[in-house]
């Protein structure tokens, strides 16, 4: 869960500094265009990537509670 943490600010870190190039004027509009709709694509497969280790660790904590029992 760190890790997907670590990973999330990163990007984010990266992306910002890649947006204020972009909000400068040094890519064309189709630079821009494809610089987005990777940027979305990483932020869906990160929520995604989020919610499976949530699940996992759901799973993982009902199994524990089953041998418990």
């Amino acid at each position: 869960m760190l890790s997907f943490l670590y990973e999330l600010f990163s990007r984010f870190q990266l992306y910002f500094t890649e947006i204020w190039g972009v909000t400068n004027g040094k890519q064309n509009l189709f630079d821009r265009l494809f610089f987005y709709m990777n940027y979305f694509n990483e932020i869906c497969l990160l929520f995604l990537r989020f919610i499976f280790d949530l699940l996992t660790i759901l799973n993982n904590f009902s199994i524990g509670c089953d041998f418990f029992r």
